[in-house]
């Protein structure tokens, strides 16, 4: 076979892989989205569903004209944030349709998606030559470990085993299809970061395209820049000693390392924002079993990239940034945490390591070995088409998200104490405020309102004198609805009460 029909199988096999991918993500969620609990409303994820709020909130601001978000979901005390600007850039974009702020964000899944596919295929293509685009693109994409041996998450003593490979956000391309459109686009750009470099790396000008997409992740996600501008730095030591690549790690610094500051200040000043994720545990076991089909590749790869006598700069970056993620992921502070956020786009750097090893293996061989890597997707998506019906917090009940409406019709600007998942979706889709940030806080209140004997009683234990109350699905856990609280309205059994 001639190297352009090679290019030409690969490329078809890459469009296999991103629409198995696709398949795999947007499958079950447009099986729950049909086929979800009666009386529910699908709320888009499965994965991360306490942060999806802040975003739908977001964009609904940014649909209406602002360009910083005022952070309801904290208490009254507003103030403005610049974060999360693609849900900005959505909101201006499509608040003329007077879209649903639910329909906006699946149109930004439907952008983002892609954009994070074909941007790893980019820097695949750019980082590999005919004949192991395909089998690192797969490896980047879809490729699981035996994560699936420890769905039980059996104990080690170095911490209990866990299916990162099914369910760590950023462990695979398709892993990250699973989350908010953000973390996609973040994907994408830190691929287009690294063919930046390598078309720096080759004296193209081009290449700094590369920088810019790195300030933009960083205008969202600033915590992926260390990891990133690190690996570039590495590469450059080595294999990347051009004026080309110098100036776009500057210019990559100068743009990124700001929104970074300033994150890092937010987290500082108001601690409500958690801007490092501790949700998934990640240590040397979990990470040797999510990878075990890949990881005798990797390390060829690895050795192929070190030993190169053509110095190729596709792997060498890939070892870079695969080695400082990996340091990253078991840096000592934090051998019991996964930073997912921190390592995002690191699976392309996996990947490309992986396509060496393997195209050493005979055809029959590699075929076993995908065989074997797939297991992990198909049991995701299986999952999250069995699973997702019986997850309660990927649903809002249907009258609360009709008297959300109500309450965004009417204009109702107060607080209110509900259920925090209730809160949160309500307040993201109204223009009401949390009363009661703290979630600890919320079930001695809805429990107190519920035995209280007075309306003054139940009054003194609300955050506001003038709050509202919601009493729905989540909140019955907690028993009737408090008898000494009036009715303003009712949604289908949700009703909404006052002092």
């Amino acid at each position: 076979m001639d190297e352009s029909s090679k290019r030409f199988s690969e490329s078809r096999f890459a469009i296999l892989i991103a629409a198995i991918a696709l398949l795999f993500t947007s499958g079950p969620r447009l099986y729950l989205y049909l086929f979800g609990p009666n009386g529910h409303v699908f709320l888009g994820e499965i994965w991360g569903v306490y942060d999806i709020p802040r975003y739908v909130l977001l964009t609904r601001q940014a649909a209406a004209g602002a360009w910083l978000l005022d952070n309801r979901l904290q208490g009254p005390a507003h103030t403005g944030y610049l974060l999360y600007t693609p849900y900005i850039v959505l909101g201006h974009l499509l608040g003329w349709t007077g879209m649903a702020p639910l329909a906006m964000m699946e149109v930004a899944r439907w952008i983002a998606f892609p954009l994070a596919l074909a941007a790893s295929w980019l820097f695949i293509h750019r980082a590999l030559p005919p004949g192991q685009r395909a089998l690192g693109y797969f490896s980047a994409v879809l490729a699981g470990g035996l994560g699936f041996l420890a769905l039980t998450h059996p104990l080690t003593p170095l911490g209990p085993l866990v299916a990162l490979d099914i369910t760590a956000p950023s462990f695979t391309v398709m892993n990250s299809l699973n989350m908010a459109p953000h973390v996609a686009l973040s994907v994408a750009c830190l691929a287009v970061f690294g063919w930046g470099l390598l078309e720096a790396a080759e004296g193209r000008r081009r290449g700094i395209l590369g920088a810019l997409a790195l300030g933009a992740v960083a205008s969202f996600h600033g915590f992926v820049v260390p990891c990133a501008l690190l690996a570039g730095g590495l590469f450059f030591l080595w294999r990347g000693r051009r004026r080309e690549v110098f100036a776009l790690l500057a210019l990559a610094t100068i743009l990124a390392v700001p929104f970074g500051i300033y994150q890092f200040e937010l987290s500082a000043s108001d601690p409500s924002w958690r801007l490092i994720d501790y949700s998934e545990l990640e240590n040397i076991p979990s990470l040797l079993l999510s990878r075990a089909v890949l990881w005798p590749f990797i390390i060829a790869g690895a050795v192929l990239a070190i030993r190169d006598p053509g110095h190729s700069r596709g792997p060498a970056l890939a070892l870079c940034w695969a080695g400082v993620a990996l340091a990253f992921d078991l840096f000592p502070g934090f051998v019991t945490s996964e930073l997912h956020r921190t390592v995002e786009g690191s699976p392309l750097a996996y990947g490309v390591l992986a396509a060496g090893g393997l195209a050493t293996l005979a055809s029959r061989w590699r075929a076993y070995v995908v065989a074997a890597a797939m297991v992990a997707p198909v049991l995701e998506a299986v999952f999250l088409m069995v699973a997702g019906p019986l997850d309660g917090e990927a649903f809002m009940p249907a009258s609360d998200y009709r008297l959300a409406m109500r309450l965004d019709r009417a204009g109702e600007t107060r607080c209110i104490v509900a259920d925090q998942l209730t809160i949160l979706w309500v307040v993201a889709l109204s223009k009401t405020c949390d009363s009661q940030q703290n979630s600890d806080r919320v079930p001695p209140i809805l429990r107190g309102l519920r035995d209280a004997a007075t309306a003054e009683e139940a009054r003194a234990l609300l955050p506001q004198p003038d709050d509202l109350v919601i009493w729905g699905e989540r909140e019955r856990a907690y028993g009737p609805p408090p008898v000494v609280l009036r009715r303003l309205a009712e949604e289908g059994g949700t009703q909404l009460l006052s002092p």
